[in-house]
């Protein structure tokens, strides 16, 4: 499986990473210990990117043979103006698009009604649009109490496929963590809470409805051990 990681150039180390992709907060977030740092480092080390889609498309059972284009610090526009969903690696070939979320212990940041709070009535109404695509097909009363950052990570992946014209598409979230420390299960209860209000309880798949067309959308947790320099893929 061929991957080719490029923004404005073909990027094969970490350095060429943050030379044209570098987070927003650039060199303050540019450390080893860092979701940026540690997914560049990851993502251009050995064969990891295709072990780990392959992993992926064996869980979901797709199959795929293109080639895929990888691009750091990727934005897809979303509803209304202000900020686009940033993602932190967008994956995409001829079949599918991967909108990847890379965390090294942070949180995923405030709840929806937090965000709404207070917010400008253009906020508010981005919010609206956010929550009419992600949570079509739910009955839950409870998504307020949901992660804003996985709502806006799920419409811009699913807006994503829809701009490049994909029917398929996956949210994942990649989890770094020190060799010893255990993962943020702050973190996967969030996400297992996400996932099962949009897709239904012990649920991993959902079809949307994206501006008329229909997108499959499934939603992958992956753990990765770092020991400094090398990674493990925990099961």
């Amino acid at each position: 499986m061929k991957i080719e990681i490029k923004k404005t150039i073909k990027i094969t180390n970490e350095t060429e990473w943050f030379l044209v992709a570098p987070p927003k907060k650039g060199i303050k977030q540019w450390k080893d210990g860092y979701s940026a740092k540690e997914l560049a480092k990851y993502a251009t080390s050995n064969d990891n990117l295709q072990k780990l889609l392959q992993s992926i498309f064996e869980e979901i059972d797709f199959n795929t043979k293109g080639s895929f284009v990888g691009i750091p610090e990727a934005v897809t526009k979303l509803p209304k103006k202000g900020e686009g969903r940033n993602h932190d690696l967008l994956l995409f070939n001829k079949d599918i698009v991967i909108g990847v979320e890379a965390k090294v212990n942070e949180d995923f940041g405030k709840i929806i009604n937090e965000e709404n709070e207070n917010a400008s009535e253009n906020k508010q109404a981005r919010i609206k649009e956010l929550k009419k695509i992600v949570f079509q097909k739910s009955s839950a009363q409870n998504v307020d109490e949901l992660r804003y950052q996985l709502l806006t990570a799920t419409a811009g992946t699913l807006l994503e496929a829809f701009d490049r014209n994909k029917s398929q598409c996956v949210f994942l979230v990649l989890s770094f963590h020190k060799f010893k420390d255990k993962a943020n299960s702050d973190n996967k209860a969030a996400f297992k809470a996400f996932v099962d209000v949009v897709c239904g309880e012990n649920k991993k798949s959902q079809i949307f409805t994206v501006k008329g067309k229909e997108i499959t959308c499934w939603f992958i947790e992956r753990e990765v051990t770092f020991i400094p320099e090398s990674f493990e893929m925990c099961p």
